[in-house]
Parts: C-alpha cells; structure tokens; sequence
C-alpha cells in the first residue's frame, strides 16, 4: 500500500505533541486527514473520513485513550490503533493492547519509532487488501462458474424443447414456457479463445 494513500487521525489534547506528530507524519509521506484534542472528536472524525489508522494519546478529556480505543473497536474495527503516551504505565500498555491497539509508543515520540509501527500498521492494511481481492476473485470464480452451469442447463432444456421432449424437465425445475431464446453460431470461437487465454468460463461470461 502507498504511503500517501494511508489516512491518519491524529488525536492528543497537547497542541505540541500532535504538530510534532503531524510534521513526522507528513515527512514520512502520509496523509493525516484530522487533527483532534479529545476522544469524542476523534469518533466524528472516523465517521467522517474512514480513515486507516488513528493515533491517539491516552490521557485525553471526555473520552480518554482506553475508553476511545474500544469505542473505536466497537464502531470502527477496521481502522488500526496506536496510543502515545507520556507514561510508561504498565497496566495502560496492557489496556491499551486488550482494547485493540497495536502497539504503544512513549512520548515524545521519535522519527525511528513511529517509522516502526507505521509499517507494522502498513503491513496489516496490505495483508488485508489482498484478502479482500481473493474474496472478490472467489466471488467471480462462484458468477462465472454458476452463469457457465446456468448455460448448460438452459442448453439441455432447449435441446429438449426442439427434439419433442416437452417444454419442462423436473431435473431442473424450470420451464422455457413464455420466455424467448435468441441462438448464437460463433464460426470463429477459436480465435476468440485465444484472445481469453482459453479461459472458457471467462469467455463463456463476458460473451454473455
């Protein structure tokens, strides 16, 4: 995944700490899509710009990191986590990672460190991508193998049809009774295979 195509939400009530953020951020190469100073701010934010990956600090008004980070988990489980904090608390560290971050970084956060978990989140939304597209090339496989399957059958009930053996058969459960066929006699389905690299359900569908 492009760096510039991973959209940040930057969420600290210190107006230091999230230009410092911000400026590592954008000399990395992403896009920070928002700025916030409190939890519930960064909720609206989400729901308003989808973005990849929120970092947050832990102690915020209203709605502080722990309670943003599982609001977020909740409403938005797609989008990756990271706290910032000013505390080496071991029992925030431990919250943080039981209510869906990532991972955990001391501030002032350092170039090196965000470098770090800003890959290990970049690696995630990658792995994630390339399930979504075999889910999507399976989900064609499944149309294109139904629509050939469909084909075949439609086939052997107007072979049926023309040959006297009735306008129905029960193997099927369907009748050609009130719908129109057109017949198509490709001469050349040769040359238009090889133009599919002979993938015959591929052709089979488009041809459709």
């Amino acid at each position: 995944m492009e760096k510039d195509a991973i959209r940040v939400v930057i969420a600290d009530d210190e107006p230091i700490s999230r230009m410092d953020l911000k400026e590592l951020l954008t000399e990395g190469g992403y896009t920070v899509v928002a700025e916030v100073s409190d939890g519930f701010d960064a909720v609206e934010n989400c729901k308003l710009y989808h973005p990849d990956l929120v970092l947050l600090d832990i102690k915020m008004p209203f709605l502080d990191g722990l309670e943003l980070l599982k609001r977020l988990r909740e409403e938005y489980p797609e989008v990756i986590t990271i706290a910032v904090s000013g505390y080496d608390d071991f029992d925030k560290v431990k919250g943080v990672f039981i209510s869906g971050g990532i991972d955990y970084l001391l501030k002032p956060v350092g170039r090196e460190d965000l470098q770090r978990v800003i890959e290990k989140a970049a690696a995630l939304l990658e792995k994630r991508e390339e399930e979504k597209q075999r889910a999507r090339h399976q989900l064609n496989q499944e149309d294109k193998i139904a629509s050939f399957l469909e084909d075949g059958e439609y086939s052997a009930l107007l072979t049926a049809a023309l040959y006297g053996a009735g306008t129905e058969m029960a193997e099927y459960g369907v009748s050609l009774e009130g719908n129109a066929a057109a017949l198509v006699k490709f001469y050349d389905i040769v040359q238009i295979a090889e133009q599919f690299e002979h993938d015959i359900l591929q052709m089979s569908f488009d041809i459709k």
